[in-house]
């Protein structure tokens, strides 16, 4: 599969059109409405033919300022990619909560949804002499569901934070391990693959102070895990 290179044969085109519009209830409420649209068009002497995808999605979200003390923001999104026929409904929804004036506490949900590219789907390109990469065109989109929670407290110049998160992915889109052909061990070969699940865990504490002078600090604690 490996093929000649001629950068001057490619082009990735990309013409994309956004639409917006906001809406605002009294002073704080305010609700947002939108969509994009673009056509993907991929072209060199290494694919079978040009490729090209149309894609769009649309989405709403309304900002809820219930009190001096809540806050809510809700949100829905629906993508659709031609190619492959791929599309998802992915919500969100984040609270943030005011007890004292110094005091934050935050939380959030959303799901995530991602289709490979074209190029991630069919191309394959010889990167720098040491691999070639090839497309994959049965990949599948990654999706996740993705967990935040933070606090926050600020006195004076000193400011000390504690956040969490918690991602559960399927079919992450991603690089595969290098392999030789059968019979040719002088070329590496990657492909793009999909890894089944993956659960990845974060907390981090950040303690830091600015003081008048200009003089700053900070002190940070960050603890990350993978699971696959």
């Amino acid at each position: 599969r490996m093929k000649n290179l001629d950068i001057r044969n490619y082009s990735n085109v990309q013409n994309i059109t956004r639409l917006l519009y906001s809406h605002r209830f009294g002073t704080d409420d305010m609700l947002t409405v939108g969509g994009d649209y673009m056509y993907d068009y991929l072209m060199n002497n290494n694919l079978d033919g040009d490729r090209h995808q149309e894609s769009f999605d649309i989405f709403a979200q309304y900002d809820w300022r219930i009190n001096k003390l809540w806050e809510v923001v809700g949100a829905m999104r629906y993508d659709h990619f031609s190619d492959g026929g791929m599309s998802r409904a992915t919500p969100k929804l984040s609270v943030r909560y005011n007890p004292l004036r110094n005091f934050t506490v935050r939380a959030s949900y959303g799901m995530g949804f991602r289709a490979p590219t074209l190029k991630e789907k069919y191309y394959d390109f010889d990167m720098a002499n040491i691999w070639i990469v090839l497309g994959n065109k049965d990949l599948k989109a990654e999706t996740s569901h993705n967990l935040n929670i933070s606090a926050d407290y600020v006195k004076g110049p000193y400011n000390f934070t504690i956040a969490g998160y918690y991602n559960k992915v399927s079919n992450r889109i991603t690089t595969g391990v290098p392999y030789y052909l059968p019979g040719d061990d002088r070329q590496l070969y990657l492909d793009y693959v999909n890894i089944g699940k993956m659960d990845v865990y974060n907390i981090e504490a950040t303690a830091q102070a600015r003081w008048h002078n200009g003089i700053g600090a900070r002190l940070s604690y960050v603890f990350s895990h993978e699971d696959t």
